[in-house]
This record gives structure tokens, sequence and C-alpha cells, in this order.
């Protein structure tokens, strides 16, 4: 199912290709990595490599459907803090990306891995902040 009739982003900022499976506390996304990619010229020149920060936004993408989809009052506006990733291996075009995101044992934190096939390639946890307001 597409993920960008979930999100409120225009093209080409919608860095979620899929939703390929999701349940209560979790979700699974696809990414497809491709040549044509306009972020991905120059970045590097004889190398093309998907940037980091790009595969945290796939993430956060991710993590934003998981709670849309929700219907336990999650907010419209996903607000997320205190985010870490550890990047283990590069991204390159022809890769497609499968980011599984779901909610820890705490219920206010998201853990995140995504994967190129059995390679995982980054490891992400991020903390959901309150509401604006100050409700929870």
């Amino acid at each position: 199912m597409p993920a960008e009739a979930y999100l409120q982003y225009a093209k080409p900022w919608i860095m979620v290709d899929r939703i390929i499976g999701e349940s209560d506390r979790a979700i699974s996304t696809l990414k497809n990595i491709s040549s044509s990619d306009f972020y991905l010229i120059g970045h590097f020149p004889s190398y093309s490599v998907y940037p980091g920060m790009l595969m945290v936004e796939c993430i956060l993408q991710s993590a934003e459907l998981l709670l849309r989809r929700q219907s336990f009052g999650r907010p419209e506006s996903c607000l997320f803090g205190e985010v870490a990733s550890r990047f283990l291996s590069p991204v390159v075009p022809g890769d497609s990306v499968r980011f599984d995101v779901g909610f820890t044992a705490e219920g206010s934190e998201l853990a995140a891995v995504g994967k190129v096939g059995d390679r995982t390639v980054i490891h992400c946890k991020m903390k959901l902040l309150p509401e604006e307001g100050g409700r929870e």
C-alpha cells in the first residue's frame, strides 16, 4: 500500500515508498533506492551512496505512519526527540531498504532497524515528545 496516501509531505520529500506490514505496535516499510534520485547526484560522483540523514528521515516517516494509523489518540503532528542512530553499511542505488519500526517496552520510545536483504544498514531509537500544550 502506498505511503503517500497517509503522509502530509509533497514529492520528492516522501521518503517511504510502501507499507509492507503492520501491527498494533510496529510497522514495516520499503524504500527503493534509484540512481535517478536527485539527492544522489554528487553524493559521491564516483560512488553514489544514499545519505544517512535521509535514512533517518525514512525511519521518522515510518514512525509517523505507525502513529497516524493507530487509533489510540496520538496527535496529528508527531514530534520526536533524542534520536540516536548508528549507520552500519552503505546503501547504494539498486538497494531496497526495509525499515522495521516499533514501540519499545516503555511505550514512549520507538526502535528501528533498516535492512537490505539480510544486511543491517542502520539502527535507530527515538523518543516520542508530548504534544504541544502539555498534554501527553
